[in-house]
């Protein structure tokens, strides 16, 4: 049974661990970023053809939302990619 070594790791590998790192949250930063896309598309889908009229304002509420959480994630996202280089 192998047991990992008390050994240290040297400074280049951890950086490399880092961007690593930084590069798969930049990736799933992006992906949220395209999925809050779609949920104000379809939100604003259902703003302009409210099935019920009780929605009123709401639709629009969730699709300004979701347009910022969208732009939040892709600087964020921005900032990780430039980490991982």
């Amino acid at each position: 049974m192998r047991t990992r070594s008390n050994e240290t790791t040297s400074p280049e590998s951890r950086e490399g661990d880092r961007q690593g790192w930084a590069a798969a949250m930049s990736l799933v930063t992006f992906a949220f970023s395209l999925v809050l896309i779609m949920s104000a598309a379809l939100f604003a889908t259902v703003g302009v053809n409210p099935k019920n009229e009780v929605y009123g304002w709401l639709p629009w509420a969730y699709a300004i939302l979701s347009l910022v959480g969208s732009a939040v994630f892709w600087l964020v996202s921005r900032h990780l990619d430039g980490m991982a280089r």
